[in-house]
C-alpha cells in the first residue's frame, strides 16, 4: 500500500514540477507583448499632421515589429504611400 502511495506522489509532484516551466514562458510572452500607447486614431492624426494633405486609406498594427502601418494619398497624387508610427513613440518612419 504504501508503495502505491509513493507511486501516486511521485506522479503528482513530476506533472507539477513539468506543467511549471510552461506556464512561466506562457507569462513572460504575454508580459513582453505590451499594449501600444499611440491608438489607432492617434497613429493616423499623426500622419495626417506631418503630411497635411494626406487621405488615409489604411492603418494596421504589426504587433513583432510594434509599429502601425498607414496607407495613405495625397491630394492630387494617384499613387498611394506608406509610413510606419512607433507603436509606443509615436515616431513616423518612411518606407
Amino acid at each position: 500500500m504504501k508503495k502505491f502511495a509513493y507511486i501516486i506522489l511521485s506522479i503528482v509532484v513530476v506533472s507539477v514540477l513539468a506543467s511549471s516551466p510552461a506556464l512561466a514562458q506562457g507569462k513572460k510572452a504575454e508580459a513582453t507583448q505590451t499594449a501600444p500607447k499611440i491608438t489607432r486614431d492617434a497613429a493616423q492624426q499623426l500622419v495626417m499632421k506631418k503630411y497635411l494633405d494626406a487621405k488615409v486609406i489604411s492603418c494596421n498594427l504589426d504587433t513583432g515589429k510594434g509599429v502601425w502601418t498607414v496607407k495613405f494619398t495625397r491630394t492630387g497624387a494617384n499613387l498611394a504611400e506608406t509610413v510606419t508610427v512607433d507603436a509606443q513613440t509615436g515616431k513616423i518612419t518612411r518606407l
